[in-house]
């Protein structure tokens, strides 16, 4: 099964992943800003994104940790398709 979760948690203390360049022109994005300093781009929807995608993931933890694998298995595919992250693909993995 790969990695252990505790060692998965422990390598990935930002369960999201950050957004480091704004998508549309690749310039680095500074965190809190919600338009690009060069062109402009509206970030709010990748936020947005990511934000859920953290969600979903916590709630696939939770489960896990209630003891409800099926359920964390279905929290984690739904994370891992709002905001693929190294991360959330190993959660996947992992409870697959």
């Amino acid at each position: 099964m790969g990695m252990e979760l505790h060692e998965l948690t422990a390598k990935n203390q930002n369960l999201a992943g950050p957004l480091q360049k704004c998508p549309i022109c690749r310039a680095s994005w500074v965190e809190g800003e919600v338009f690009c300093r060069r062109c402009g781009a509206d970030m709010t929807w990748i936020l947005d994104a990511q934000r859920l995608g953290r969600t979903l993931l916590l709630r696939a933890l939770a489960a896990l940790a209630c003891g409800d694998p099926r359920r964390a298995a279905a929290w984690a595919r739904r994370a891992r398709l709002v905001h693929s992250t190294p991360f959330s693909r190993e959660v996947a993995r992992f409870l697959e």
